[in-house]
């Protein structure tokens, strides 16, 4: 009989998610961070600023041996609204986030286009402490009971959409995503490769801000790339102007 390794565990949880999945997994979470680390990878670098240069520079998947893979974040979280313990009570994360994979040959040193391995792809969320060194999962002692501190949908299919340049590239977006805790934090992409059943690079977000309801400012406007790509289909609130607080 085979053994099951973690990455078969990691990537079973990833495609039987369930939001409303009662908190059994709470002794497993606790023994295993899940915290998709690559050896030799540094993921406090801003990979959303920079491209590979060449192979030495970015390890090259085992599925390729010329193209280098980045995320890079396009619409970064500003801010929350607090949601309740309740499952009805959700308050997305404004704006929504949207993610952009980047791929690089890097013998010819351009931008490519991967068909091929695109149908493959999810990103996965998670929520992280704003100095990156701790991924949270569970809330434990101030809630009636164990929850998740991000609910919602956190794994993304890629959509290949064109940018405000008219450039083709391969878009996750994250319309439903909630915190259950005010504080600062950041948001944690990994990208899975599924038939390989690899974590292939990974970005953090840029800081922000979950506020309690008396607090929060209100919903901002949607941004241009965000107005652009929901046009195009991809799945989005579009809000034409400022949403006050109530």
């Amino acid at each position: 009989m085979t053994e099951r390794s973690d990455e078969d565990d990691l990537f079973d949880k990833l495609i039987n998610y369930h939001d409303d999945e009662p908190a059994r997994n709470e002794t497993l979470m606790k023994k295993t961070k899940f915290t998709f680390l690559e050896p030799n990878i540094d993921i406090t670098t801003n990979f959303s600023l920079k491209l590979p240069k060449t192979k030495k520079n970015y390890k090259l998947p085992a599925f390729s041996d010329t193209n280098a893979y980045l995320l890079a974040v396009v619409e970064q979280p500003q801010q929350c609204r607090m949601s309740g313990y309740g499952e009805k009570d959700r308050r997305p994360i404004d704006p929504a986030p949207i993610v952009e994979l980047i791929v690089l040959n890097c013998d010819q040193n351009h931008l490519v286009e991967d068909e091929l391995e695109s149908p493959f792809y999810v990103v996965h969320v998670s929520l992280w402490t704003e100095d990156m060194q701790t991924q949270l999962d569970l809330i434990e002692g101030s809630a009636p009971y164990s929850m998740r501190f991000l609910i919602g949908s956190l794994v993304s299919s890629p959509t290949l959409l064109k940018n405000l340049q008219g450039q083709k590239g391969n878009y996750f977006a994250f319309p439903d995503l909630s915190v259950r805790m005010t504080g600062r934090y950041r948001l944690h992409f990994s990208l899975v490769h599924l038939a390989v059943n690899k974590v292939i690079t990974e970005v953090f977000s840029d800081p922000f801000t979950v506020y309690s309801a008396k607090n929060y400012p209100g919903m901002k406007e949607s941004s241009e790339i965000s107005k652009h790509l929901a046009k195009q289909g991809l799945k989005l609130t579009v809000r034409t102007q400022i949403r006050g607080k109530k």
